[in-house]
């Protein structure tokens, strides 16, 4: 009865410390097996059953762990996966860092360069939606002459001036524009080959918006959306209009 009782005792130590080494096995990096033969046995000479009791102690824990470790699949694949996997230090941890941030960048960057191109374009085409203004200019030369171009749409750009509107219009219908000065002392001296001059001394060129004749240069007169623009041949300095 005292024989089982110890018995007893000790397979619940051998359980409990094989429950043990399987916690610190799954913590720390798992050590080489260990065989039974190269267990260093010292020899007690008052005892010298000690170092065999020692070494069927260590089989049976040995036995006990590996039953364990068989019984539960996962524990042994996470040990065969830690012994065969080597440790990254911290020098190759970044590098492998960096070269993942790199992969992820490229990715991000060639999407955009796809994207971009596509999404100028859209921009682009919203400005000069936004920009685009619709105006209406004719031109009428001397009386014996007449209408050189009839009330005409055109599209201008915002801050466009009277001289703008007259180039564009010239341009889309072939008429010849003559001009002297620039931007907005510019001052026109013919349209459609006829000049200042012709006419008289106070004949010459001159424009009209919405009606009414301005006295300021066509480059310095900013025009918008829905004015109606006339240039007309004077005979008299503008009296006779």
């Amino acid at each position: 009865m005292h024989k089982k009782f110890v018995l007893t005792i000790i397979l619940v130590a051998v359980l409990f410390i094989g429950v043990l080494s399987l916690v610190f096995m799954n913590a720390l990096p798992i050590a080489p097996d260990i065989k039974q033969d190269e267990i260093p046995i010292q020899q007690n000479e008052d005892h010298p059953n000690d170092g065999l009791i020692r070494s069927e102690l260590f089989g049976v824990v040995k036995n006990s762990m590996a039953e364990l470790e068989n019984s539960i699949p996962s524990l042994s694949s996470k040990r065969e996966n830690s012994g065969n996997k080597r440790r990254l230090t911290p020098k190759e941890e970044t590098r492998e860092n960096i070269e993942i941030d790199l992969a992820v960048t490229k990715k991000t960057t060639e999407k955009d360069q796809i994207n971009t191109p596509v999404e100028s374009e859209n921009i682009k085409e919203e400005v000069l939606e936004k920009v685009k203004e619709e105006i209406f200019i004719s031109i009428i030369g001397p009386p014996e002459i007449g209408i050189i171009l009839k009330d005409t749409k055109l599209e201008i750009s915002s801050g466009d001036s009277a001289f703008d509107a007259l180039m564009k219009v010239g341009e889309e219908k072939a008429l010849e524009i003559h001009k002297s000065g620039f931007r907005r002392m510019v001052y026109v001296r013919g349209i459609a080959d006829i000049y200042e001059f012709d006419y008289g001394p106070k004949s010459g060129w001159v424009y009209r918006i919405n009606g009414e004749i301005k006295n300021i240069g066509s480059g310095a007169m900013i025009i918008e959306a829905g004015d109606r623009i006339e240039w007309l041949y004077t005979l008299d300095l503008g009296r006779d209009l």
